[in-house]
């Protein structure tokens, strides 16, 4: 399933790339080592799909699995700035830096 999903985000269909991520995390185990791998991966299929939000949550889900992760912290400040939280999304951005 992550493959589809991997696959539908690369060609640009957003939608479908968010629903199969999230039947993956629906299948895989919690306990699993790159949960935060398909968690920031939806949020960049939200984020394609304009929903900020829901990218935002994701973002932070990664970086709470995976705090050291630069991509996360990317993720999440492009979230950010998005949804017009520009200090925030500095913020974000500056601890994505540091993990670089």
């Amino acid at each position: 399933v992550k493959n589809q999903a991997d696959s539908a985000l690369k060609s640009g269909n957003a939608r479908d790339a968010y629903i199969k991520y999230t039947e993956c995390l629906n299948l895989v185990p919690q306990k699993y080592e790159q949960l935060h791998v398909i968690y920031s991966n939806r949020s960049l299929a939200y984020a394609k799909a304009r929903k900020f939000e829901l990218a935002l949550t994701d973002a932070e889900k990664a970086c709470e699995l995976q705090p050291g992760w630069h991509k996360a912290w990317w993720r999440k400040a492009a979230a950010l700035k998005a949804l017009t939280r520009y200090n925030e999304a500095l913020e974000a951005l500056r601890t994505s830096y540091s993990y670089v």
